[in-house]
């Protein structure tokens, strides 16, 4: 009655990113078969599929898919065949969730992957890593056309797309208009520590 979480960390779309530790977004589309199971026993098919229409699903998934190929392939990695899959897999999970009575949807693309604090500490300057950054683009791009299309496909389907990608740059831009310290990790700030 008042909502699931199905959150895993380190998940990724794929069943391969960090496989074994953690509940990939495939798994965690069954769960919701199950929780929506226990619905319809409890409550019955009606009153269930008028609950899971009325319900919002969030999704925030991608970026530790976009962090393994990049450890794992840095330069020689095929760019395409990865968003392909990333996006196949995202595309049967809404749909496989559509199919079950979800009809509205909230995404978070991939921020600046390049920018998190852990890929900062790696380079020798501090900065960010472009190529992660494009290759989170990239995806984002997919993204926000993959659901264009499923929501022209499948009627009654509707969904908020949060851009974390430009939310990030803005803030990055103009760290004083939302208060924060981009370039500097929270543990630093909450610690007192300097970078040197």
């Amino acid at each position: 009655a008042t909502g699931v979480s199905y959150a895993s960390a380190g998940a990724g779309i794929l069943d391969s990113t960090n496989a074994g530790n953690n509940i990939p977004l495939s798994k965690q589309v069954r769960y919701f078969g199950s929780t929506k199971a226990a619905m319809e026993a409890r409550v019955g098919g009606a009153a269930a599929r008028v609950l899971l229409s009325r319900s919002f699903f969030l999704f925030s998934v991608g970026s530790n898919d976009l962090f393994v190929f990049a450890a794992a392939q840095p330069t020689t990695g095929d760019v395409a065949a990865l968003y392909a899959s990333l996006i196949s897999g995202y595309s049967a999970a809404i749909t496989d969730m559509y199919g079950m009575g979800a009809r509205k949807f909230g995404v978070i693309n991939v921020g600046l992957l390049g920018c998190v604090p852990a890929v900062r500490a790696l380079s020798a300057t501090g900065g960010c890593n472009d190529g992660l950054n494009l290759l989170s683009a990239g995806f984002d791009g997919a993204l926000r056309s993959l659901l264009a299309g499923l929501a022209a496909r499948l009627p009654g389907l509707a969904y908020s797309l949060a851009d974390s990608y430009n939310l990030t740059q803005v803030t990055f831009a103009n760290p004083a208009a939302s208060g924060t310290v981009p370039y500097l990790p929270c543990c630093f700030i909450l610690h007192g520590f300097t970078r040197d």
